[in-house]
């Protein structure tokens, strides 16, 4: 077994959300170890070292035990985490909306850890189990991220409520501080990283579902969720971030995608020159994936897909499809799956 790795995406959102709390990011990145813009592709991989050091430094900075609880707030309402509540509010229930975010914990774990969800006496249990050797999990990551979970099921469900939180590691401030900071019991040195709920909270419909998600979030997420086959570049960096705009509905801009990478437009075109792509390119690439995915739900019109894409009006996209498949969005509809 090789030695545990998380993914930068975490150790980006972690930093982000330390440094709108006031940490000091060239602190941060230091005791990480990367550069801010590596950070961006979900391919890179944080050595379980790297991860304690920047986890270390934060502490060192809040002076807090409960840090990863103000932490996790702060991810779960950014934009960083659009990609997981949008799995959530494409689920019309919490039972089916950590169905569809099992899967994504691969980004989090790559294949070392192994998914929870089964039937207790008291309702559910609902997380992953983590090997704690050669290498044990990293405290604050974990907290993190169960804490992540909990915040998105909350604010799509007021059914949703946990009869309590777990993690596998022992516990570094009193019970009672910890149940005041999350609002929930919280046991440690458990079987497993997650929660309890009862079966009320597992069969919870969520009050945001909305179904039109669903195929932009399945368009989206195969590319993160599949293994890499090789080393990643300045490119999945911008792919990532393009990605992450079209999502949410923003503009993508040489200036903005250089902005949130945190590099100069001279740099950025640099790097994509020599990748042999241009954010033109790229962004043309992932619109025509979610194109394809929208266009097989008949219930967004052709004007609502062109919005969502962010095209300033219907006919820009058809020419767009017509360049990309040779074919209108219309006809590529009534064509049905291929």
């Amino acid at each position: 077994m090789g030695a545990r790795s998380a993914s930068a995406a975490l150790a980006r959102g972690v930093v982000d959300a330390a440094c709108s709390l006031g940490a000091p990011r060239e602190t941060l990145l230091a005791a990480l170890g990367h550069r801010w813009e590596d950070l961006a592709s979900y391919d890179l991989r944080i050595a379980t070292r790297e991860t304690m050091a920047l986890w270390h430094a934060i502490e060192q900075w809040a002076d807090d035990p409960l840090i990863a609880v103000r932490v996790a707030r702060v991810i779960a309402a950014s934009s960083g985490a659009a990609l997981f509540q949008y799995t959530v509010r494409a689920a019309p229930t919490i039972e089916l909306a950590w169905e569809r975010l099992t899967p994504m914990l691969a980004l989090f774990f790559g294949q070392d850890f192994e998914p929870i969800t089964r039937e207790v006496a008291s309702g559910w249990e609902l997380g992953y189990r983590l090997p704690l050797v050669p290498e044990p999990p990293v405290p604050r990551s974990e907290e993190a991220i169960v804490l992540g979970f909990v915040e998105q099921c909350r604010a799509a469900s007021p059914v949703f409520a946990p009869l309590s939180l777990c993690f596998q590691h022992a516990a570094n401030a009193p019970l009672a501080a910890w149940r005041r900071a999350v609002g929930a019991p919280v046991e440690f040195d458990a079987a497993f990283y997650g929660v309890r709920i009862s079966e009320r909270g597992y069969r919870a419909t969520i009050a945001s579902h909305d179904p039109t998600l669903a195929s932009l979030i399945a368009a989206l997420a195969k590319p993160l969720v599949a293994a890499p086959a090789e080393a990643p570049t300045h490119a999945d960096a911008v792919i990532r971030v393009i990605r992450d705009r079209v999502e949410r509905g923003q503009p993508v801009t040489v200036d903005r995608i250089a902005t949130d990478l945190h590099v100069s437009r001279r740099t950025l075109q640099r790097q994509l020159h020599a990748a042999h792509t241009s954010v033109r390119a790229e962004l043309e690439r992932v619109r025509h994936d979610a194109a394809l995915a929208l266009l097989r739900d008949d219930r967004l019109s052709i004007a609502e897909i062109s919005a969502r894409l962010g095209f300033a009006d219907p006919s820009q996209f058809t020419r767009a499809m017509r360049r990309w498949s040779g074919a209108a969005p219309s006809q590529l509809r009534s064509r049905g799956p291929s």
